[in-house]
């Protein structure tokens, strides 16, 4: 069941050091949560630090290397965006500037050439509804639209919310 070769670089299918030693948005989003379900004085420090280390102008982020480039990668994840929307209650524009194709909002973007599909060129019906989770807390009817429309979509197609459904068709 491990599909690092679908979302991460090739040269990390066979060393996976750097993936454990990154930073991702959707793994911070996760402790978050936990934090605030213990109660713990350390989840407010730890929303604002994700806020600040993976938010960028066109939305967040999903993952920060290692020590070989420190730098945030040039790809978004849509369940980040949506959880950051979600637990962080800041930057409701992530979810306006992410894109949305005929089949749905893909799960990851940009897309990455030469991969196959699972997270690269899908779209995932459970990613959709926590997007229209958070498009209503963001007020944007034009996500929530979209996300449902997705859902519901890929539903009556298959008779069924499958794990994952391309989305350009």
């Amino acid at each position: 069941l491990d599909w690092r070769e679908q979302s991460y670089p090739t040269w990390t299918a066979q060393d996976t050091v750097h993936i454990a030693m990154g930073k991702a948005l959707s793994t911070n989003l996760a402790h978050l949560s936990l934090l605030r379900a213990l109660g713990s004085p350390d989840a407010e420090a730890l929303a604002s630090a994700i806020d600040a280390a993976f938010w960028t102008d066109s939305g967040y982020q999903s993952v920060i290397g290692t020590s070989l480039d420190g730098a945030l990668t040039k790809q978004r994840d849509l369940l980040g965006n949506a959880l950051a929307v979600i637990d962080l209650k800041s930057h409701p524009e992530a979810l306006e500037s992410y894109p949305f194709a005929p089949g749905g909002p893909p799960v990851f973007w940009p897309q990455q050439p030469f991969t196959p599909i699972y997270h690269n060129r899908a779209t995932w019906p459970f990613v959709n509804a926590y997007t229209v989770i958070a498009a209503r807390e963001a007020e944007n009817a034009k996500v929530f639209d979209a996300a449902f429309e997705s859902l519901v979509r890929g539903a009556a197609k298959h008779l069924s919310h499958m794990e994952n459904l391309e989305y350009l068709s």
